[in-house]
């Protein structure tokens, strides 16, 4: 079975991945949401994770039954490449430089996503 993340690391790795790709006005803003979360329903939700992983069985891992039934009921064309659990908001101050801006990062932050998880 895979292991339940922590709940603090995990926000704290979401804040960490946020840095690369976000203007810091944007990441106070999503400091200050993940601190909320983190003192409010986050306890609750992560107490309800563990209980509902707790039985063996299928689902085996507690985001195989999410990860089969976002591929399993999807209904488009092309399932195989299709990822629902991922999408990028329209930018509405979307001007060419920004643009190119916005990409430029999500690139960058790509790549460094996948030497950390090369790395282990």
């Amino acid at each position: 079975r895979l292991p339940i993340p922590d709940l603090n690391a995990t926000l704290d790795r979401y804040v960490e991945g946020l840095k690369p790709v976000t203007e810091p006005a944007a990441l106070d803003a999503h400091r200050r949401l993940v601190e909320s979360f983190r003192a409010n329903e986050g306890p609750a939700l992560q107490k309800q994770l563990v209980a509902a992983d707790a039985h063996t069985g299928y689902p085996h891992t507690y985001v195989e039954k999410y990860w089969d039934d976002m591929y399993l009921e999807l209904r488009c064309p092309l399932p195989v490449h299709v990822a629902p659990g991922y999408g990028l908001r329209p930018d509405a101050d979307c001007g060419t430089d920004r643009a190119l801006l916005r990409l430029a990062k999500f690139i960058s932050a790509t790549f460094r996503w996948q030497q950390k998880s090369l790395a282990g």
